[in-house]
């Protein structure tokens, strides 16, 4: 079973940031955030696989329903999450 866990919780300020995704044998995956008042990169290294969630949320379901809508009521506050136990899903 899918389950959501928060990283860096309640660290990253709030904020409405422009994502930027660097990934490549030589650096892993970082990512760089780019807001109006805060600006930081987190570098992760080597990585199986990311998911990001945007508008379009709600026109897949490769994400565990119930996780979503227990972040979702508070507007997805953090930032970033770990997928603990997921099934790897590929849709085309």
């Amino acid at each position: 079973m899918e389950y959501w866990k928060e990283i860096f919780k309640d660290m990253i300020q709030e904020d409405y940031y422009e994502v930027k995704l660097i990934n490549g044998e030589e650096y892993g995956l970082i990512i760089k955030f780019q807001g109006k008042y805060n600006a930081f990169s987190v570098k992760f290294g080597e990585v199986k696989a990311v998911r990001m969630i945007d508008e379009g949320i709600v026109q897949t379901d490769i994400y565990s329903e119930n996780e979503v809508q227990k972040y979702k009521k508070e507007k997805f506050k953090n930032m970033i999450y770990e997928v603990v136990g997921a099934s790897c899903i590929i849709q085309i």
